[in-house]
């Protein structure tokens, strides 16, 4: 029998670091459903269907075309300070995110 997902709430939102084009972003996600998940970060938030693909892949894929969409735009878009993450902080997935997930 499958049990229903229950609706998260604001204390689970889970915070992420990704870095794209060597500049470190940081957002939190949340998963609404077993296909939807919420993406919020400085100036955006987004719901993105995920259907089944690992939640925070699908989350860093998502802030990473906001990052590239507003860039291109000539909209700054806040990056975090380097250090403080340190080296551990964000590898940069950028490429392999967008391989695996398509909005």
């Amino acid at each position: 029998m499958n049990t229903p997902l229950r609706r998260t709430s604001e204390s689970e939102l889970k915070h992420f670091v990704h870095r794209v084009g060597g500049e470190l972003y940081e957002a939190w996600y949340r998963v609404m459903s077993r296909e939807r998940l919420e993406v919020i970060g400085v100036g955006m938030a987004e719901v993105a269907e995920f259907n089944g693909c690992d939640p925070e892949g699908m989350a860093r894929l998502v802030l990473e075309n906001f990052v590239v969409e507003q860039r291109s735009l000539g909209i700054p878009v806040p990056c975090v300070r380097q250090d403080r993450f340190g080296d551990v902080g964000a590898p940069d997935r950028s490429t392999e995110a967008s391989q695996h997930y398509a909005l």
